[in-house]
């Protein structure tokens, strides 16, 4: 019995050093922790972001989902971007670049307060935004109004 005690001792410490975790105190860890999905600044927008899921596609037969190398692309950097769309369906090839802007509003399309980006700074042009991991979501206008939900994921 003196011989198990101090065991089950030995067993309870290591088990409590091997369980606990040094919890990573990034902010942007601690962003999307509190508010549920990330509210960024352009940074997290960096890097090079493809076309998977387009809701809202006003093309007869349109299949909303992207497979990987369909050619509609986002790059972004600090505060420049460059659009390349290069679809089969539908059918359009464009490049577009230019400057954009960050800012916060709520939404009118799903009433929280979310992060958009102004493209080309124009003044009337929002496209609300969230990411969460490696997902970009961007909401252009309404669906029922043409508007579309596109979702790209980082590559």
């Amino acid at each position: 019995m003196k011989c198990i005690i101090p065991l089950f001792c030995v067993a309870c410490i290591m088990l409590v050093i091997t369980g606990c975790k040094k919890e990573n105190k990034s902010p942007l860890k601690n962003k999307l922790m509190s508010s549920g999905y990330i509210v960024t600044d352009s940074a997290s927008l960096k890097g090079f972001w493809e076309l998977r899921i387009l809701y809202g596609c006003q093309t007869p037969n349109c299949n909303p989902v992207f497979e990987p190398g369909n050619g509609n692309t986002y790059q972004f950097t600090d505060s420049a971007y460059k659009f390349t769309a290069n679809s089969v369906a539908p059918a359009y090839t464009v490049i577009d670049s230019g400057r954009y802007t960050t800012g916060k509003d709520t939404s009118h399309v799903t009433g929280r307060y979310m992060d958009f980006i102004r493209l080309k700074d124009d003044p009337y042009s929002k496209l609300y935004v969230e990411i969460v991991k490696d997902t970009l979501t961007i909401y252009d206008g309404y669906i029922p109004s043409d508007g579309t939900i596109q979702k790209y994921v980082r590559f």
